[in-house]
């Protein structure tokens, strides 16, 4: 029985992940799909009882909701995907990865640094530092000493996301502003399907 709920689950989210894609293409408005996929990997979460992911994508339906469907307070939609990755450092944590917390420390402090020299440090930036700091720490502890490479893949394909984010937001208008524009998801929502999954087998382990 439960073997056939995680193909529903597959099956649901692969028929989202085609018709956002699609409707992408052809210059639709697809929020309400995409965003629909992360509501799947919550109720996902919460149905396996895996109460640590369930936080982690409840927190990132908020920050989708801020920043997909609002499209407005970056500050406060990036801020709770900060608290998602301190979420996931969490969890990581419990199965003996190790954070090197004070290598992120370092890191953002260097970070910190390059921004007050290039004049750039406001709110938003200070937090998107943050945020993919950890990210990469997260991706980087998954890689080397999590048991579950579907959830270490997750994290890559997360990195790939928002270096498409990255790259939307400082682009021109033009083919290859498109191209990131639409790999935003593309890789986005696989990356959250894998995490979601990939955490079950690591408490499985």
């Amino acid at each position: 029985m439960d073997t056939n709920k995680h193909h529903y689950f597959i099956l649901l989210e692969t028929i989202i992940y085609l018709c956002f894609l699609a409707g992408d293409l052809f210059g639709s408005d697809t929020s309400l799909i995409k965003y629909a996929g992360i509501v799947l990997c919550f109720i996902r979460a919460l149905y396996k009882r895996n109460g640590i992911i369930a936080l982690a994508f409840g927190l990132t339906l908020i920050s989708d909701f801020i920043l997909l469907l609002l499209n407005h307070y970056y500050v406060a939609g990036v801020s709770f995907f900060v608290l998602v990755q301190l979420t996931y450092l969490y969890f990581l944590y419990q199965h003996q990865c190790k954070p090197y917390l004070l290598v992120r420390v370092l890191v953002f402090c260097l970070g910190l640094a390059a921004l007050l020299v290039c004049r750039q440090i406001d709110p938003l930036n200070v937090v998107v530092l943050f945020y993919f700091i950890n990210l990469l720490g997260n991706t980087l502890s998954s890689l080397t000493a999590s048991k579950s490479r579907m959830m270490a893949l997750g994290f890559v394909l997360f990195v790939c996301c928002d270096i498409c984010v990255g790259l939307h937001n400082l682009l021109p208008d033009g083919r290859l502003y498109d191209i990131v524009t639409y790999c935003m998801w593309l890789f986005y929502l696989p990356s959250q399907i894998l995490i979601c999954l990939g955490s079950e087998k690591l408490l499985n382990n």
